[in-house]
């Protein structure tokens, strides 16, 4: 058989090389004749645990086995893991502590700032994420808020003060709000004592009222539901004497 021919045959498969060393080997004028047999035996394959190493005794773990899985797929349930409407897992229960952002009562200064010095009226600090609970409890009033974010801005910071703060409200005999009022916003929307879906506001925005009771008086914070941006952001807040 010509090398040529050979290697034609064995690359289209329809002869193996052994077959063409064996033909080569039983061929006296070939020149391979007087070649081993037999082909040399593969390397020993790698020990994955059958026998104990030598030194320090160990046993090594074969890395391709399932034993070494970080989990059982068939143990999966998606149920389990809940996702928001973009596919990313949430927290999933009621008692679960949705993603708040730490340092609002440092960035909320942002706010007071630019009220008091008339700049820049489009400052918005975020709050955190909407809990579970409220998500839940939206969902029975006909909302779907999941996903959202609760955030402070200028407008309605702004609101809060200049017709439920020290001006007016002193006059009307009421508590007036304070920026450490507004500080409390964490504590009211995540620990509320009740919440009031159904509201509109004058331009026809959905309202969301919460209440919370204090110490020494009883806070009533208000949050727009803006579908656009998907956030909840404040609206008013005021007072009243327990």
């Amino acid at each position: 058989m010509e090398a040529q021919t050979a290697a034609v045959l064995v690359n289209a498969g329809i002869i193996s090389p052994d077959e063409v060393r064996n033909k080569l080997i039983k061929n006296p004028d070939s020149g391979f004749n007087d070649i081993e047999d037999d082909l040399p035996e593969d390397d020993e394959p790698f020990n994955f645990g059958e026998e104990e190493q030598e030194g320090n005794g160990e046993t090594p773990q074969n890395p391709f086995s399932m034993d070494n899985a970080c989990f059982n797929l068939d143990e999966w349930k998606e149920s389990d893991h809940p996702r928001n409407k973009e596919g990313e897992f949430t927290n999933g229960n009621g008692s679960s502590t949705p993603a708040k952002n730490e340092t609002f009562e440092q960035d909320v200064e942002k706010v007071f700032e630019s009220i008091k010095n008339k700049g820049d009226n489009r400052v918005k600090v975020d709050v955190g994420e909407v809990s579970e609970k409220l998500t839940n409890e939206a969902k029975k009033n006909g909302f779907d808020i999941t996903g959202y974010k609760h955030n402070v801005d200028v407008s309605g910071v702004q609101h809060a003060f200049k017709h439920h703060g020290i001006g007016n409200e002193v006059i009307r005999g009421q508590i007036p709000i304070t920026e450490e009022d507004i500080k409390k916003i964490p504590d009211i929307v995540y620990n509320y004592d009740k919440v009031t879906f159904g509201t509109k506001d004058a331009k026809g925005t959905d309202v969301i009222k919460y209440q919370k009771q204090m110490p020494d008086d009883e806070i009533y914070y208000l949050e727009e539901i803006r579908t656009g941006k998907e956030s909840l952001t404040i609206k008013s807040m005021y007072k009243k004497s327990r």
